[in-house]
């Protein structure tokens, strides 16, 4: 009886010492990448840097790994990037925290000429007209090579009236 008084008391101290409320933090959640570009493709001229951008969450306490052809070529969130050689270069992005990991892959274009980029603002909702009215399009053009300043042009379109 005297054994399993000892053992009862040893249980209990044991068990008082191990919940002294000290409960170690629950690990992170996961690093989640999104890269700045819908496609995960950048396009760039040669011998012009680029800067690679993406956004994080639960990034706290994270290490950045960027690398190419299996060298680290940066360990910060945002990556500038240049080559003076032509061609498309396979760049992996790996987030680390305690709660684990994410990996992008991206593409950089490298261009001995950059092409332009034309965007028509209000395009993604849509044009309506009125029969008899007129829409004035002004595209908005990036990287106009031949005619610096003057790539702006302007397209009016009259709705068919049969």
């Amino acid at each position: 009886m005297k054994r399993l008084y000892q053992i009862a008391i040893a249980v209990a101290f044991l068990s008082a010492a191990c919940s002294k409320g000290e409960n170690p933090d629950p690990l992170p959640d996961p690093p989640v990448i999104t890269l700045d570009s819908p496609t995960a493709i950048y396009p760039a001229k040669a011998g012009r840097e680029i800067e690679i951008r993406p956004s994080y969450e639960h990034a706290e306490d994270a290490t950045f790994a960027w690398t190419l052809d299996g060298e680290r070529i940066g360990s910060e969130p945002a990556l500038r990037f240049s080559s003076e050689k032509p061609g498309q270069y396979f760049i992996t992005l790996t987030v680390t925290n305690k709660g684990g990991m994410d990996e992008e892959e991206l593409r950089v274009d490298v261009f001995e000429l950059t092409p332009p980029t034309i965007s028509l603002p209000g395009a993604d909702k849509g044009f309506t007209l009125l029969l008899g009215s007129e829409l004035e399009l002004k595209p908005v053009v990036a990287s106009c090579l031949y005619f610096p300043g003057r790539c702006a042009r302007r397209l009016r379109i009259r709705p068919y009236d049969p």
